[in-house]
């Protein structure tokens, strides 16, 4: 009866060990060709790339490093049904091993508003040797295999905008309840995003047009600290309100940069974008002149 005993607990060791095996792969400069366009884009970057295997015929993953002016930033790319996204990690903590660590959730097609889907992963890197190492995480169960989940998000279109309470970066308390009969504007940003800096200058013109209109609000809310926010604004205009979020701001937007809100008087989410292109400006004022409009004939 012990052999059995024995037996059995050497086998569940062993699955564990198997199922627990990390993924490896390695940085090199070879681009893949779903990213040749990511790659022109970052031609002033020394960009290194690693696929990750998904066990997906339809999902292709990317890992690597961009590298300007001696410092090293890391992003994770996905190619999904003819559409490639890219978006910048932290890569900061260091396992006993001197592996750069992060469990981090991914969001690759984050600009379907009907099923946006996401994948989950622990990921390391050790820059010395150029070795990746990953494991596909569900429900915090490692495996092989990346499991693709569909993404629940707090912010939908034509739902109320959930409640939450900030501090501004003047330390002014600023809640939703107090929106009440405003239109409200929220860019959700940071100052490490560049497609967010990017986009500060024409939000500014948006900001200007309506500056007099006390109808609408302007509200620009990130998780950098006070400090960051302060010394980054001392050098770039940005003519939103500065609102420093928290945790609850965090779990409504999930991390994802940049983001545009639009709520109506009555708190509901009349516009919702994420990331930024060309015509996010033109979005923003087409659904704040529509409303405005709708306030005129009421």
């Amino acid at each position: 009866m012990k052999k059995i005993y024995l037996i059995l607990i050497i086998a569940s060791v062993y699955a564990f060990n198997v199922k627990g095996e990390y993924l490896t792969s390695e940085l090199t400069s070879d681009c893949p060709k779903e990213l040749e366009n990511f790659k022109k884009e970052n031609s002033d970057y020394e960009l290194k790339f690693s696929k990750l295997k998904t066990g997906s015929d339809s999902l292709h993953i990317f890992f690597g490093s961009m590298i300007k002016n001696n410092k090293t930033d890391y992003w994770i790319s996905s190619a999904f049904k003819g559409q490639q996204f890219t978006r910048e990690i932290s890569l900061k903590s260091k396992d006993s091993l001197n592996f750069l660590t992060d469990d981090l959730t991914f969001e690759f097609n984050p600009f379907d508003p009907i099923s946006p889907l996401s994948v989950s992963l622990r990921i390391l890197y050790k820059p010395s040797t150029n070795k990746v190492e990953y494991l596909w995480l569900n429900n915090g169960i490692s495996s092989h295999t990346a499991s693709i989940k569909k993404v629940e998000k707090p912010i939908q279109e034509g739902k109320k905008f959930p409640e939450i309470t900030m501090n501004s970066i003047s330390e002014k308390t600023i809640s939703t309840k107090d929106f009440k009969d405003k239109i409200v504007i929220i860019n959700w940003w940071s100052t490490g995003c560049a497609p967010c800096v990017k986009e500060i200058p024409e939000l500014n013109k948006i900001a200007e047009k309506y500056k007099s209109n006390n109808n609408v609000l302007f509200l620009a809310i990130t998780n950098d600290n006070r400090e960051r926010v302060t010394k980054f604004l001392e050098k770039h205009e940005f003519r939103y309100n500065q609102v420093l979020g928290n945790e609850s701001t965090n779990k409504i937007f999930q991390g994802f940069m940049p983001q545009s809100v639009i709520i109506d008087k009555e708190g509901v989410t009349k516009l919702y974008l994420q990331g930024y292109t060309e015509q996010t400006p033109l979005f923003i004022e087409k659904v704040i002149e529509e409303l405005l409009a709708k306030k005129i004939s009421n």
